[in-house]
């Protein structure tokens, strides 16, 4: 074994996330009207979206579809060399599925699942600017922090993130198995449970008056939490479709390793 490796930085951060809802008018009206997210383009059955603070063009995919969940998540390489590396790479593993062309924000991609079958996308490192923000509406989202997924069993799926180059930063037990994995500025959470529903994390600034805003439009969050660590400040919300959307306090404190 080679020691003091260089760890593989190959996968800058989350491109987007897609999420499907049978729902369309009122999903995108609670994500624009009630979250703030911003719509950068419209095309076919998709609104690409994307949050107060996102310097990519898009960075939530919403897609109208029979049922509701999550379409995919898309990786961005940081480099058209690294997107080609890891392609090989997850190809020797069995788990790839191929080439695709493009999509608004990025060029061509290449799908594969991890091991417990989530599709996932890995798209080349080109950027578009954003357009401008609409300043009127209230911003609740900001970046995109972390995609959270349920898994079979943590052991099963941690070699498959940390040969992506992820780093395992934290775990625990409770409130059942979990797992938190980093890599060059972006995290991964894995949860060992069946109960636990996979969703999107953003960073919220001044998390309060953000609930404040969303009750006095009748909108509260639940119970339910993604993140399992204590000092995590946050909270839960459900769209129209059903899918929970994770929103945490934007400080150093909450996530010491960012």
């Amino acid at each position: 074994m080679i020691e003091n490796a260089e760890p593989l930085q190959d996968i800058a951060h989350i491109g987007h996330v897609e999420l499907l809802t049978p729902k369309p008018v009122e999903s995108l009206w609670y994500f624009t009207d009630l979250l703030g997210l911003e719509v950068a383009h419209a095309e076919g059955q998709s609104v690409y979206l994307r949050g107060y603070g996102d310097y990519a063009a898009t960075s939530f995919k919403l897609t109208e579809a029979p049922a509701p969940g999550i379409g995919h998540v898309a990786w961005r390489a940081v480099s058209e060399a690294a997107l080609q590396r890891r392609a090989v790479a997850i190809e020797a593993t069995g788990l790839g599925i191929g080439w695709a062309n493009g999509d608004f924000g990025h060029g061509r991609c290449y799908q594969f699942r991890d091991p417990d079958g989530h599709l996932l996308v890995l798209i080349e490192a080109r950027t578009f600017a954003p357009g401008d923000w609409q300043d009127y509406r209230g911003a609740i989202c900001g970046p995109l922090l972390e995609y959270s997924l349920m898994t079979r069993s943590i052991s099963t799926a941690t070699p498959f993130w940390q040969a992506l180059g992820f780093e395992t930063v934290a775990a625990g037990l409770e409130p059942h198995p979990w797992l938190r994995l980093t890599g060059f500025g972006l995290s991964i959470g894995l949860h060992e449970t069946a109960y636990f529903e996979p969703g999107p994390s953003y960073r919220v600034s001044d998390l309060n008056t953000r609930l404040a805003f969303l009750a006095a439009k009748n909108l509260k969050p639940t119970e339910r939490r993604a993140l399992s660590a204590p000092l995590h400040a946050g909270v839960t919300l459900l769209a129209p479709e059903r899918t929970p959307i994770y929103l945490f306090e934007a400080n150093a404190a909450t996530f010491p390793w960012r």
